[in-house]
């Protein structure tokens, strides 16, 4: 009588001599061997979520724009505000808000009522907040000394114009849209979405809206790798259920090809 292999009772387990490649090598394989098969697209920035950089992004414009109050209060100029003690400014006619800049000049001794988010008028350098001083007879008062440059926002104090802000390969995200935007980048390249086909084999394989009869089962896998795909932003071309039929197979195999 032919003996047979010793028992193992592992479905589980390798043919003797054959290991296990670890995760990470297996990716770094993965990795070196593939190459890019898409082409590249011209987006909007604001319809690029999800979609993959294909260059490196830089800065159009600086952010901030142009230096800006941090708070509501006065613009003045830091030279006025050295002193200690109470210091006492002439209110100027006008203000500064956000969109509406003050087109004159503010001179030694005057303070210009500003907004947040509101351009430095020229001749101003510091903000004295609001609620540190008290106003009367157009004037306004408030303790000094006042540091230069104090609840101001610098021009490009977030990033600067040309500057490196994404790269290349990078999948983009809400939070990379609005840093795009808010440095001037409206239009992007990115890679074209990868088209994948799926579809599942079986005699014994239905879909959910079928009611089963004795030996079928309901067709989990498709719709576990369909999701997958569409979540990590990838065309779906769905073949369906095919039976196990050597030609079928190969025509479908043939015609996802193309």
């Amino acid at each position: 009588m032919k003996k047979p292999p010793p028992l193992t009772n592992d479905c589980f387990a390798l043919p003797q001599g054959t290991n296990w490649t670890p995760v990470d090598e297996a990716l770094r394989h993965l990795k070196s061997a593939s190459k890019c098969l898409v082409g590249t697209q011209q987006l909007s920035v604001l319809d690029a979520i999800g979609r993959v950089l294909a260059t490196d992004i830089h800065a159009g414009s600086s952010s901030p724009p142009y230096s800006n109050s941090a708070v509501d209060g006065y613009a003045v100029n830091s030279r006025a505000s050295k002193k200690s003690g109470v210091i006492s400014l002439a209110i100027v006619p006008g203000r500064a808000a956000a969109g509406h800049p003050y087109s004159g000049e503010i001179k030694e001794g005057e303070a210009l009522p500003i907004y947040t988010g509101a351009k430095m008028p020229t001749g101003a350098d510091t903000v004295v907040i609001k609620e540190d001083t008290v106003s009367e007879n157009n004037t306004v008062n408030f303790y000094g000394p006042i540091k230069a440059g104090s609840n101001t926002r610098d021009l490009g104090e977030d990033v600067e114009e040309n500057a490196f802000i994404l790269q290349k390969g990078k999948r983009v995200t809400p939070g990379d849209i609005a840093l795009m935007v808010s440095t001037g980048v409206s239009s992007i390249t990115v890679y074209s979405k990868l088209k994948i086909g799926i579809f599942s084999t079986g005699d014994e394989v239905i879909n959910s809206d079928i009611r089963p009869s004795d030996g079928q089962v309901f067709d989990s896998n498709r719709p576990l790798l369909h999701s997958l795909l569409v979540e990590w932003g990838f065309d779906v071309i769905d073949f369906g259920i095919l039976r196990d039929n050597r030609k079928d197979i190969e025509s479908t195999l043939e015609k996802a090809s193309k």
